[in-house]
């Protein structure tokens, strides 16, 4: 335990570190191979291992990169070389596949996004300003930024939630401080 703050440690070198650093601010921990100073000699010691040893200990039989953690090795091969998949993370695989067409994906997120887009049925976003319907609302963003000029924060931000726009021009010339906004009884919410 710190005599100085009373905060416990599990391990005596981070009770020095932390009464060196932070109570006495005595001793420097600088790296001698990048000159980057640290604020302990155990982070000092994480950055060496990290950035300056590179202990590789996985290699992808696949393209020949290396990897300092398994996890990542697999998340490459799951990623990049599924076929090359050990056989024990395989699962992996079967919950990257859309039950609907049968297609694999690499990412959680892509297949989230292909469900949402592909098999969502009516679309069920809707522009704030000008309510037009879309199927996703990473395409309801891009609409904003193209057509509106701003981002979702800022039409979230200035009230514009699930509105239904009075008098807004179809050529989408209309700015955002132009708009008149009310609430929709039937829209989504966003």
């Amino acid at each position: 335990m710190c005599e100085y703050c009373s905060r416990t440690f599990h391990h005596e070198p981070y009770l020095k570190d932390h009464i060196s650093t932070v109570h006495l601010g005595s001793i420097e921990h600088r790296c001698d191979q990048c000159g980057k100073v640290l604020g302990s000699a155990e982070t000092l010691k994480i950055h060496q291992r990290q950035l300056h040893e590179r202990r590789f200990q996985q290699t992808c039989d696949g393209c020949g990169r290396q990897f300092a953690r398994l996890a990542s090795l697999i998340n490459h091969l799951t990623c990049t070389h599924p076929h090359l998949l050990p056989d024990k993370y395989r699962s992996r695989l079967d919950e990257l596949v859309c039950k609907e067409c049968n297609l694999t994906f690499s990412r959680r997120g892509s297949l989230q996004r292909h469900l949402e887009v592909q098999h969502s049925g009516a679309p069920n976003h809707v522009c704030p300003i000008c309510t037009r319907p879309f199927r996703s609302q990473r395409y309801v963003h891009r609409h904003l930024r193209s057509r509106h000029s701003v981002t979702a924060d800022t039409a979230v931000a200035a009230g514009k939630k699930s509105a239904v726009v009075q008098d807004v021009e179809s050529d989408h010339s209309t700015s955002v401080s132009d708009v008149v906004m009310k609430p929709a009884a039937d829209s989504p919410a966003l």
